[in-house]
Parts: structure tokens; sequence; C-alpha cells
């Protein structure tokens, strides 16, 4: 896997949910049981890019079966 600068950029919880079709709430839920990793920065949570492909080439493989 390449390593690029946008493997390193980290998203609002507002732009996992834009990306992902998912409600706030459904994503605090992926993340308190440990399928969405995020990281805390300061008082806010963040998502890596690399972990929000992850996250989204689970759901499009969940929705496949």
């Amino acid at each position: 896997m390449e390593i690029t600068e946008a493997s390193f950029q980290l998203h609002k919880l507002s732009v996992v949910c834009e990306r992902t079709s998912l409600s706030r709430s459904t994503v605090w839920r992926e993340i308190k049981a440990g399928r969405l990793n995020a990281i805390r920065v300061g008082k806010c949570l963040r998502v890596s890019e690399t972990e929000l492909q992850r996250f989204i080439r689970g759901l499009e493989l969940a929705n496949a079966r």
C-alpha cells in the first residue's frame, strides 16, 4: 500500500457521516463497538482517510452479501 499525504488526513465525524450516508449516532455506535477506529485530538474525534476507506470497503462488502 502506498503511503501518501492523503493517508494522514483526519476527518471530522460530519465528513464520515456524509461519505458513509450513516447518521451521527450510528457512526458513534460503530466507533464504540470498535468497528471504526477514531483518534482523539483534544476533545474531538477524528477518523483517518485510510481508516475511513477501510470502513467503507467493509460496508460495501456487507451490502454485497
